[in-house]
């Protein structure tokens, strides 16, 4: 069931919203499989220092879901929003936080990408991360040498959730509240989450056995529930593609 509806600017004006101070957007270099196998690796991703806010090689729907605290699969829009990546760097205003960068970026998409946004509710089908034995989870240790080869790598539950999903048949949302990095099987995850993606296109050209993304959740003391939840849905619009500046 949806339910609709406001269709919105992301900032009203200017005066009603924080905003940068300064900003300029670019062209980003577009990461691809023949980049990776190259060893190029393109910055990607978010940072804030001080005063000075970084979006590196970033589509406008990643833009979108980082001013507006979604996930990924709460927000559409046409191809190239989902294609085309941007570099932003902007300074936010003395006395501000880093809190308040996303309304802030709410504000620039507005002004520079003239972005505009259909808001609605629908209903989605979903796996909750939860807790069963949190003694299964090993905390990343103080000394942890990101150096070494190792089949587990620390992450976030949230970071984790997200990477359990890509197999799935549905998003993965993480509800354990527990804050930290723990270490845990990141390419083992990879291969099951394939194994599942393959068997749900062809059955028959995937083996049987070998471990399934439920089962490595439940070995570190984690489950997988599934449930529906009303979650809001946003549709852009409207949007045209900056100027370089």
């Amino acid at each position: 069931m949806t339910a609709s509806v406001a269709f919105f600017l992301f900032a009203v004006a200017a005066s009603a919203q924080p905003a940068f101070e300064v900003a300029s957007i670019k062209p980003g270099t577009l990461f691809t499989q023949e980049a990776f196998r190259a060893g190029q690796r393109p910055p990607i991703g978010m940072t804030i220092d001080g005063a000075r806010a970084s979006y590196r090689g970033m589509t406008l729907q990643a833009l979108v879901i980082l001013a507006s605290g979604v996930k990924t699969f709460q927000v559409a829009g046409p191809d190239w929003t989902r294609r085309d990546v941007y570099d932003i760097a902007a300074k936010l205003p003395e006395g501000s936080t880093p809190e308040q960068a996303p309304a802030m970026l709410q504000t620039l998409l507005a002004d520079r990408f003239h972005l505009a946004l259909r808001r609605e509710t629908k209903e989605f089908s979903v796996y909750e991360l939860v807790v069963v034995n949190a003694a299964k989870l090993t905390p990343r240790p103080a000394d942890y040498d990101s150096t070494l080869k190792s089949a587990v790598r620390p992450l976030t539950l949230e970071s984790y959730s997200l990477l359990v999903g890509l197999g799935l048949d549905r998003p993965v949302l993480d509800v354990t509240g527990m804050k930290g990095e723990y270490l845990l099987p990141i390419e083992d995850l990879i291969r099951a989450g394939m194994r599942e993606r393959m068997a749900r296109l062809s059955p028959t050209a995937v083996e049987e056995g070998g471990p399934t993304p439920f089962g490595i959740v439940q070995a570190h003391g984690l489950k997988l529930e599934p449930r529906k939840l009303e979650m809001p849905f946003l549709t852009i619009e409207h949007a045209e593609k900056p100027t370089e500046n």
